[in-house]
């Protein structure tokens, strides 16, 4: 319907099929979060929402909020979106949309050492990250913001999965956590603060069995939306100390990546895309290589686009996004969007099964605890491969998981009694 809504007028053509693709976009990705697993948040659903937000609510906001005209590459970005993620969800994701899942119940006599060890790990990870974050600054700042999302979620995990404690103590740990990472992070961290609330949010779920936390999110998240629309204006502000008006909304990053998909399509067939044929998934697998051991690694998939999209940026060290399905048409073309339909329906499932795995086990051993947590990062990442691409969701979560091996050595060091 949002299509045949189309006209061929020079300005406002576009406008109503963009409106109706948009909202339908945002009304059903929020609608399988919603429904995917009860009253639980789940991988399936975290990936639903953040398609909701960088594909529904960006093709709204690049037509009303943004100084933009609305032509017909928005309108085929939108399309390819569209009909691609429900075709996805109906094949591998609709099987199992209303799921529920639940941690076993407590054990009297079971080991309460490993939560309690995790919960004092994590909770040192996250001061030290914070503390690293705020003496070092930026030099540390990735770093000790991973040490923080890493130290909350084993902190989180080790309160809320453990029934012998209050759910108040374990929320108000997490809850404090969220604004540890708030404080110490900068506008570029944005989307990590969003991660680490849904990962939250998973634990919080399987712990109080509510009905109204999933609600909770969607009406929140136009707040934090807005909240993080004036950290992006407030840095804007301080990289440009004479301006005194943004004429933004901070949130242009958010519908960018949108907008830019678009462009790459025009591109792509006018022939001035050259297919990459997987490059940019291979430099993904070695991102988390320092550059200062391999001084010639390739650049990420960011880096190509901006060379092909604005390549007077390239020597600032600016860099694009044009979400997942870009990626897969940089690499592949239009049949690299087809593909995309069955490899990302099935990982993605992979993931939330793991998920779910995980969390129903008795977390009485290491091996669960790791499984868990590991589980639980990748599965929070899942918005950075929607966002951005295989790039920055590997470093970000490989980083993460890189400060999980250590923080599970030092919490089980079988040369300790």
């Amino acid at each position: 319907m949002g299509l045949l809504l189309g006209t061929a007028e020079p300005t406002g053509g576009h406008d109503r099929p963009i409106l109706v693709l948009s909202c339908t976009s945002l009304l059903f990705g929020l609608w399988v979060f919603w429904r995917h697993g009860g009253p639980r948040v789940t991988g399936i659903g975290i990936y639903n929402f953040a398609f909701a937000l960088f594909v529904g609510f960006a093709g709204l906001h690049l037509l009303y909020f943004v100084d933009y005209a609305a032509d017909g590459s928005l309108t085929r970005a939108l399309a390819w979106c569209y009909f691609g993620h429900v075709t996805t969800w109906l094949l591998f994701w609709s099987g199992d949309t209303a799921r529920r899942t639940s941690p076993p119940p407590a054990d009297p006599a079971a080991d309460t050492a490993p939560p309690r060890a995790v919960t004092w790990v994590g909770v040192a990870l996250a001061v030290g990250g914070a503390v690293a974050s705020v003496t070092f600054g930026d030099s540390a700042r990735h770093l000790g913001q991973a040490a923080v999302f890493v130290g909350t979620v084993l902190a989180s995990i080790g309160l809320l999965r453990d029934l012998r404690r209050p759910a108040l103590v374990g929320c108000l740990v997490a809850a404090g956590g969220f604004l540890a990472a708030l404080a110490t992070s900068n506008s570029f961290a944005r989307l990590t603060l969003g991660s680490l609330g849904l990962a939250l949010t998973f634990v919080v779920s399987q712990r109080l069995r509510s009905q109204l936390v999933k609600p909770a999110v969607i009406l929140g998240s136009a707040p934090v939306l807005l909240m993080f629309g004036a950290m992006r204006k407030d840095a804007v502000r301080q990289d440009v100390p004479g301006a005194q008006v943004v004429s933004s909304t901070g949130l242009e990053s958010v519908s960018s990546p949108l907008q830019d998909f678009g462009i790459l399509l025009d591109y792509y067939h006018a022939g001035l895309v050259e297919p990459g044929w997987g490059h940019t998934f291979w430099v993904a697998v070695v991102s988390l290589v320092p550059r200062g051991l391999w001084p010639t690694k390739p650049p990420g998939f960011g880096a190509e686009l901006t060379q092909l999209l604005n390549p007077a940026l390239v020597q600032s060290g600016h860099s694009d996004a044009a979400l997942f399905m870009g990626e897969w048409l940089f690499n592949f073309g239009i049949a690299g969007l087809v593909l995309m339909v069955p490899l990302v329906g099935l990982a993605v499932r992979a993931v939330d099964s793991f998920l779910q795995w995980s969390a129903g086990r008795p977390l009485t051993s290491r091996h669960a605890l790791f499984a868990y947590a590991a589980a639980l990062i990748v599965a929070a990442g899942l918005p950075d491969l929607m966002w951005v691409g295989t790039f920055t969701f590997t470093a970000r979560a490989g980083t993460r998981l890189l400060l999980l091996v250590g923080a599970w050595l030092v919490i089980f060091d079988r040369r300790r009694p």
